[in-house]
C-alpha cells in the first residue's frame, strides 16, 4: 500500500498549480503557462510559449464477477476488484516532435503477478518511452512500451468492446518490452500503410536483461484509407464509419535465449530458450458494426523446461495455436451487444500438461461518454481439457465492469 499511496501523492504535486483550483474545467492562464481539463482528455498544462506540455489521466475499471461449474453448480465464487487503476502522464518537451510517456499501475490485479519476486519489481511501472518524429511519416521509441504485436494488445484496455481481452491473447500476447522501435506509416492515394520493427531485450517490462534479445516486426495496411477518429486503434464503431473500413495486418517476433514461459511474459524457466510467435490480425468497421479476428502461432524447438532437481518440476512454452474472433454491433443510443469466440490449442509436446479451451461470449454493453465512461458486461460458456484427468471442465461466468477515465 506503501508505494500506491506515493504513486497518488507523486500524481496530485505534479500537478499542484494555483490556476487548477481556480478554473478546474475552463482554460486558465498566467504568465508561463496555459491550463485546461476535459474529461476523457485529463488535466492539462501548456507553457505559454508552448515549449513543453503535460497531461495527466487516471482511468479506474471496477470489475464484480462470478464463476460457476457448468454441470453441477457448485465451486462457485464472486468477487469485485478494482481490475485496472493507471496513472499517465505524457506531452511534448520543447517540440510537438519531442515526445514522453510515463504511466503507472495502483492496482494489485494490474500487477504482474507471473514475475520472480526475488529478483522483479512488483510491475508498477508500465510505459516509459521517449518519441522522436523525425520526418514525415517517421517515428523512433526510446524506453519501454508495448511490443508491436496484436492488434487487441495494442488496443488500449480502455478502448475495449468486451469486459477485457481474449484468453488467445492472454496467452499468446507480446506485452511490453525495453528497446528501441521504429514506427513508419505512409498514405499512397487512398491505401495506408503501417510498419514497426523494434529490437527489445525479450524480458518484459522493468526487467534485468538477459544475453538475448527479442526482433519485432509488423506490417499492416489499411486498403480503403483511414479509419475515422483513430478507429483502428479503438474496438467497436464508435464513429459509425460511413463507408467501410479494413485494416489487416501480420506480425512475426523472435525471442531469443529469453528465459520466461512467454518471453515477455510468465514464469521462469530451468534454461534459456527461443521463442519465435506469428501473429495475423483483421479489422472491419461499418455503420456501428465491427469485426476483428486474430490467429497466432508460437514455436520453441525446446518447450519443456524440467527442473534438474525435480524432474516432477516441468515448465514449458505455449507452442500451439490460437484464434479470436468478435463482433459487435453499437445502436444510436450507445448501447452495445456482440459474441465472441476463442480457441487455444496445444501442440503435441505440450498436450500432456495443458488441453484445448474454448470460449464463448456475449456481451452487453451502454457507453455513456464513449470509452471515457462506459458500463460492461459479458457471459461467457468456458470448456477446458484437463490432461491430468481426461475431462474437460465446463464453467459459466458472468462479469460486470464499470469503467470511467478523466
Amino acid at each position: 500500500m506503501k508505494h500506491y499511496s506515493t504513486l497518488l501523492l507523486v500524481a496530485l504535486l505534479s500537478l499542484w498549480s494555483p490556476a487548477i483550483f481556480s478554473q478546474s474545467i475552463l482554460p486558465a492562464t498566467t504568465a508561463s503557462t496555459v491550463v485546461w481539463a476535459k474529461l476523457g482528455k485529463g488535466v492539462n498544462v501548456m507553457t505559454a510559449d508552448s515549449s513543453f506540455s503535460l497531461q495527466f489521466r487516471l482511468r479506474v475499471q471496477t470489475l464484480s464477477q462470478a464463476r460457476t461449474d457448468a454441470e453441477t453448480f457448485t465451486n462457485g465464487i464472486w468477487e469485485t476488484y478494482i481490475q485496472r487503476l493507471r496513472l499517465r502522464f505524457e506531452g511534448f518537451l520543447f517540440s510537438p516532435k519531442l515526445l514522453y510517456k510515463v504511466q503507472f499501475n495502483a492496482s494489485n490485479r494490474d500487477m504482474e503477478s507471473q514475475r520472480n519476486t526475488l529478483t522483479d519489481n512488483p510491475g508498477v511501472l508500465r510505459d516509459a518511452v521517449l518519441q522522436w518524429r523525425f520526418a514525415e511519416g517517421w517515428q523512433i521509441d526510446f524506453g519501454q512500451s508495448k511490443v508491436p504485436g496484436n492488434r487487441q494488445r495494442v488496443v488500449s484496455s480502455q478502448r475495449q468492446e468486451f469486459v477485457d481481452r481474449s484468453n488467445a491473447n492472454a496467452v499468446f500476447n507480446l506485452d511490453r518490452d525495453i528497446g528501441v522501435t521504429l514506427r513508419h506509416e505512409a498514405v499512397l492515394g487512398n491505401i495506408v500503410l503501417k510498419n514497426a520493427l523494434a529490437l527489445t531485450n525479450g524480458e518484459g517490462r522493468n526487467r534485468i536483461a538477459t544475453p538475448g534479445n527479442a526482433i519485432t516486426g509488423r506490417v499492416e495496411i489499411q486498403p480503403f484509407g483511414k479509419f475515422h477518429e483513430d478507429g483502428d486503434n479503438s474496438e467497436s464503431d464508435l464513429y459509425r464509419e460511413p463507408t467501410p473500413r479494413f485494416a489487416i495486418a501480420a506480425v512475426y517476433s523472435a525471442n531469443t535465449n529469453t528465459t520466461r514461459t512467454g518471453g515477455q511474459l510468465g514464469i521462469d524457466l530451468f534454461r534459456p530458450v527461443t521463442i519465435n510467435t506469428f501473429i495475423a490480425d483483421a479489422l472491419w468497421k461499418y455503420n456501428g458494426v465491427s469485426v476483428s479476428a486474430e490467429y497466432f502461432r508460437r514455436f520453441s524447438e525446446n518447450p519443456l523446461s524440467i527442473n534438474p532437481n525435480n524432474t516432477n518440476d516441468i515448465r514449458f512454452v505455449y507452442n500451439g495455436m490460437g484464434f479470436n474472433m468478435q463482433s459487435t454491433y453499437i445502436f444510436p443510443s450507445g448501447l452495445q451487444v456482440g459474441a465472441r469466440y476463442t480457441l487455444v490449442t496445444p501442440s503435441p509436446e505440450i498436450a500432456r500438461l495443458t488441453g484445448e479451451r474454448n470460449d464463448y461470449v456475449l456481451c452487453l454493453a451502454q457507453y455513456l461518454s464513449g470509452h471515457d465512461l462506459k458500463v460492461m458486461s459479458d457471459f461467457s460458456y468456458i470448456t477446458q481439457f484437463i490432461p491430468t484427468t481426461s475431462r474437460t471442465s465446463k464453467t459459466l461466468q458472468a462479469r460486470l465492469q464499470v469503467e470511467f477515465a478523466l
